[in-house]
């Protein structure tokens, strides 16, 4: 059977499964290890938030491009037409 690793160099014979780090640490470590999940967890919810935000603000940009273009060129023709008199 796999024994905990007291030590990072007592590299032969130990097991780093999740389940054996569990198993052999306290109370305290136990807490460490939920609030690191728990951080985990948020920053990849924050991670997909932006990215949805990011994309949705994209397809709002180019539905904007495609839908103002003719207004764009109307005021450009107007403009020159206006610096030509």
């Amino acid at each position: 059977m796999p024994r905990a690793c007291l030590n990072s160099w007592q590299t032969d014979g130990c097991d780093w499964s999740i389940r054996n780090l569990w198993r052999y640490s306290d109370w305290i470590e136990r807490l460490v290890f939920v609030a690191l999940a728990l951080m985990f967890a948020y920053t990849v919810f924050v991670l997909i938030r932006f990215s949805r935000h990011h994309y949705l603000a994209r397809l709002e940009s180019h539905a904007f491009e495609a839908d103002s273009w003719p207004a764009f060129e109307g005021g450009k023709r107007r403009l020159v037409a206006d610096f030509s008199r």
